[in-house]
């Protein structure tokens, strides 16, 4: 088969698609993997502060 010019300009369009859809699930993967370590250390924070903090009693 010979790659004349529109079949090369189809397969770079298709491979810089395949790459992009590639780096786009990448970035998601990355925030949605950030939102759930910051849900974790806010958590954290909270249950150390209450460790941390004593408790007071009616008076």
């Amino acid at each position: 088969m010979r790659w004349n010019i529109g079949n090369r300009i189809a397969a770079a369009f298709a491979l810089s698609a395949v790459i992009y859809a590639g780096v786009g699930v990448s970035a998601y993967r990355g925030l949605a993997r950030n939102a759930e370590n910051e849900a974790r250390v806010v958590h954290s924070s909270a249950f150390k502060v209450s460790l941390s903090v004593p408790e007071q009693t009616g008076s």
